[in-house]
């Protein structure tokens, strides 16, 4: 068997470019697109169209953001759109999230509704999970449980639940026998 038989596992190979780096202090205006991994610490006026954008705790994004993966520790001002996004604790986002997979750390704050991609449509709904805007996404947002269900009041009034026997009509035992 030679080392390039039919019979040797076939994977992608692995990108070993550095990522890009746009470093804390640089302000840019201006689309990026690319291939490449992206760092941002500085500020970006415009639309990134990466594979994976990492936005650092004093990174600012300023546009529409479309990648595979999205990491969040500082601000995008902006709609998301992204496979996997992960918003740190830090995470100012203020735009829509479309997303698939979703992962968001209590600290984070977004403005804007959370879509999940690939969902199908209903009677002409999208069925999406929205988030009212002016919600942190730290915050407990799941829906109330339904209340308990209300107690019959016995008559007295205290709201306690009646558990006396009805008598048998004539307040005889109808079981028992005479001799």
């Amino acid at each position: 068997m030679g080392l390039f038989s039919d019979n040797a596992p076939k994977t992608a190979p692995r990108s070993t470019a550095m990522p890009t780096v746009i470093a804390a202090g640089t302000v840019i205006t201006g689309d990026l697109s690319g291939g490449a991994d992206v760092q941002l610490d500085g500020i970006l006026h415009g639309n990134v169209d990466c594979a994976q954008l990492t936005i650092g705790a004093t990174g600012q994004l300023h546009g529409e953001a479309v990648v595979e993966n999205l990491v969040v520790f500082g601000e995008v001002h902006g709609e998301i759109r992204a496979r996997k996004v992960r918003l740190g604790d830090t995470a100012k986002v203020y735009g829509d999230v479309d997303h698939e997979i979703l992962e968001v750390e209590a600290g984070a704050e977004v403005e804007g509704r959370y879509s999940r991609a690939g969902v199908e449509k209903t009677a002409g709904d999208g069925v999406k999970a929205h988030i009212p805007i002016g919600l942190k996404s730290g915050a407990m947002q799941r829906e109330a449980p339904p209340a308990a269900p209300s107690r019959k009041s016995n008559g007295a009034g205290d709201g306690a639940i009646s558990t006396a026997k009805t008598p048998a009509g004539d307040g005889t035992d109808k079981g028992a026998t005479t001799h």
